[in-house]
Order: structure tokens, then C-alpha cells, then sequence
């Protein structure tokens, strides 16, 4: 009986000092974004986007439901993009 608690304790102290690494890893990782690009945080950041010379198509303010938002990708949204490509060339 002594020998299999032995064991037993061996394997749960190799197994912590072959987990604690992780554990303590954890804590000390910084959530900070690493993008490049920054984040939209407000509106002056949406004003830059549209005042800009990209593609960007905005979804309209008046969607407000998933399926509404699904069957505006699907059906209006090709057409727009379709636009753009015949007005670029």
C-alpha cells in the first residue's frame, strides 16, 4: 500500500512540474493587440474610413436582424461590388 501511494504522489509531482509552466504562463501573457492596423473605436474612426479612397461598402444602419444582414450580403452586395469593378476598369 505504501508503494502505490508513493507512486502515486511521484506521478501527480512530475506531472505538476511538467504543467506548472503553463499554468504560470498564463498569467503573465499580455491580452494587448498585436495588429498592425488599429482598432475602429469610434465614430471620427468611421469618418476616416469612409473619407478614405478604399472599397468599403458599409452595411446600412437599417439592418438589424442576422437574416436580414445574411440576405443583404447575399443579394445586394455582389450587385454593389459588381459596380465598382465596371466603373474601376
Amino acid at each position: 500500500m505504501d508503494f502505490t501511494a508513493t507512486l502515486l504522489l511521484t506521478c501527480l509531482g512530475v506531472a505538476a512540474v511538467f504543467l506548472m509552466p503553463f499554468w504560470l504562463s498564463r498569467g503573465s501573457t499580455d491580452p494587448a493587440i498585436t495588429s498592425l492596423v488599429g482598432p475602429i473605436l469610434g465614430a471620427n474612426d468611421q469618418a476616416a474610413i469612409h473619407d478614405s479612397d478604399t472599397s468599403l461598402i458599409p452595411m446600412p444602419d437599417h439592418l438589424r436582424t442576422k437574416d436580414e444582414m445574411v440576405t443583404w450580403l447575399i443579394q445586394e452586395l455582389p450587385r454593389l461590388t459588381s459596380g465598382q469593378h465596371k466603373h474601376g476598369q
